[in-house]
């Protein structure tokens, strides 16, 4: 008798639980671009990848942005002033504009950042 009552309870508590769990909202995910997903993750990506690259200049101390670790790869004042060069080439491209160009090598910590 104790099974069957078991089995009753469960039978009716369950679908009941399920039930009021479905009733609740999710939350709303902010709403992408149905127009073009590729230029909202692109934004997404491009947000993602500046916040990494300059937390990771602006922690490095100015004295060590001539670190090499070996004599035959560039410094890494020279990385970062070739990712800043790279970045100013693709958006003066894309707003059709002149491209200026300069020796990233001579750049210091500051003007990077």
């Amino acid at each position: 008798m104790k099974t069957l009552l078991r089995v009753v309870v469960l039978g009716l508590v369950v679908p009941a639980g399920v039930m009021f769990a479905q009733d609740k909202a999710a939350p709303e995910k902010p709403a992408a671009s149905p127009q073009n997903p590729l230029s909202t993750w692109n934004k997404f990506a491009y947000a993602r990848v500046k916040d990494v690259l300059v937390k990771s200049a602006e922690k490095m101390p100015e004295e060590n942005y001539s670190f090499k670790p070996v004599d035959t790869v560039r410094s890494y004042g020279q990385i970062v002033g070739h990712l800043a060069d790279a970045q100013y080439a693709f958006c003066s491209i894309a707003l059709g504009r002149k491209i200026r160009h300069w020796t990233s090598s001579t750049r210091k910590h500051p003007r990077l950042i």
